[in-house]
């Protein structure tokens, strides 16, 4: 084949998240021209197997830096053509390749950047800053959590983001996106509700600002991508819901929002998306260790002002 050949192999863990790893993937080759990728190819006997088809010269070292920033992803391989059979080779359409292992994930570094890894500045009763080793949120729907490693990852491989674009977390909370995001080398951006919440997310390197996500203290157009968790609670999805039209102000022309919302909230946070112009690129449930969540791409069309602000005005008025 006249193709260069990567396989993206789908951690053990996400296996069940297949469809949202062939997104992800999709999404971190979305600037190669001409690249086709697909669940199976060469290795589709095997589980979790995603293949990629690049142009045949494609440099795949320009790739290698940003392989760690892959979330359901824990080893690339290239296939390597060979001239002859041998018991490593892979026959595919004809030709015999065998196969060269570029990236594999470091377990030790990821265990490592764990949220019970991490330290988080927080007020004490009496208003000390301090530490809390293995900080994770109160645990209570509205509380803050902290996301693990793999989905903070894959979470902002689905934006699109790029090292050293600007992304926002508008429900930051314990800041795990906010962790992976400034590890990426992005120009982080958060907020929250909590006052408290500021100390520990300022800590880990994003600039953040105390405001609720529907009066967010930003210029238009100027995030690449927003990525967050929204709050799970039944009582706040209709804040989640208008606080989309927030996150598509402030996003960039042909941007994207990627949320992670609960299950119950889907069908209002879909309708939302709907009534505002955005696109849907993705739109899949997922589920993380026994709860029932769904993934949200959207991409803010490039409307001009006006539209906009009727778009705006319509929802608001509702």
């Amino acid at each position: 084949m006249e193709k260069t050949i990567l396989i993206f192999r789908i951690k053990t863990s996400r296996l069940k998240a297949r469809n949202l790893a062939l997104e992800e993937v999709k999404s971190f080759l979305s600037d190669v021209d001409n690249v086709e990728v697909v669940v199976g190819g060469p290795l589709s006997t095997e589980k979790g197997v995603i293949a990629a088809y690049l142009p045949k010269k494609f440099d795949v070292d320009i790739l290698e830096p940003d392989f760690s920033g892959l979330g359901y992803i824990q080893q690339v391989d290239l296939m390597v053509q060979e001239s002859r059979e041998s018991k490593n080779t892979i026959k595919w359409k004809g030709c015999f390749y065998s196969l060269e292992t570029i990236y594999e994930e470091d377990k030790e570094e990821v265990r490592n950047q764990a949220p019970d890894k991490r330290r988080f500045l927080l007020p004490d009763p009496t208003g000390v800053l301090r530490y809390v080793n293995g900080y994770r949120g109160d645990g209570t729907e509205t509380g803050k959590r902290a996301l693990p490693v793999e989905d903070c990852k894959f979470m902002l491989n689905l934006s699109k983001i790029k090292r050293g674009q600007k992304v926002l977390d508008p429900f930051a909370g314990a800041g795990g996106i906010v962790f992976a995001a400034v590890n990426a080398g992005l120009d982080v951006y958060s907020s929250d509700i909590d006052p408290k919440m500021q100390y520990g997310l300022r800590d880990f390197g994003s600039k953040h600002f105390v405001s609720d996500v529907q009066h967010l203290p930003f210029d238009n157009n100027f995030f690449d991508s927003i990525v967050t968790e929204a709050p799970f609670d039944k009582n706040v999805t209709n804040n989640v819901a208008e606080g989309l039209a927030e996150m598509q102000r402030v996003v960039k022309k042909s941007g994207y929002i990627v949320l992670m919302v609960a299950d119950h909230q889907v069908d209002q946070i879909r309708q939302k998306a709907v009534s505002l112009g955005l696109d849907i690129y993705v739109d899949q449930p997922l589920d993380r260790k026994g709860t029932a969540v769904h993934i949200f791409g959207f991409k803010k069309k490039q409307l001009d002002e006006k539209e906009l602000v009727r778009l705006l005005g319509d929802c608001r008025g509702r």
